[in-house]
């Protein structure tokens, strides 16, 4: 769950969690990008939305839309911030995982 939004806080801030993606150096007030990227997300309604309105341009979630390869998020508690369209409870998810099994290829 954690890990689309440290590709979208890269997408839109060119950061993961706070540090420069490039130079692997702190960016001033960079800590609170996670957070903000969260929130892009959650005003566009879903990380779909957002790709589809041009919020996100690049990245695996980013890919994942324009390419229709479907996926299916899961929630933990030690989630930042829900996201939109995922599956809050973990056992829930066991049914939409199901039917890709079959021809799952990888999972993140």
């Amino acid at each position: 769950m954690r890990s689309r939004f440290h590709d979208i806080e890269r997408d839109l801030y060119g950061t993961s969690l706070g540090l420069d993606i490039k130079t692997a150096e702190l960016v001033s007030e960079g800590h609170k990008h996670h957070l903000y990227a969260i929130s892009e997300v959650i005003r566009s309604g879903s990380i779909t939305a957002a790709v589809r309105q041009g919020l996100v341009k690049s990245g695996v979630m980013y890919e994942s839309v324009v390419n229709n390869v479907p996926f299916v998020l899961a929630g933990s508690i030690r989630d930042d911030g829900h996201c939109p369209k995922s599956l809050r409870i973990l056992w829930r998810l066991r049914m939409p995982c199901g039917s890709f099994s079959k021809t799952l290829t990888s999972c993140l």
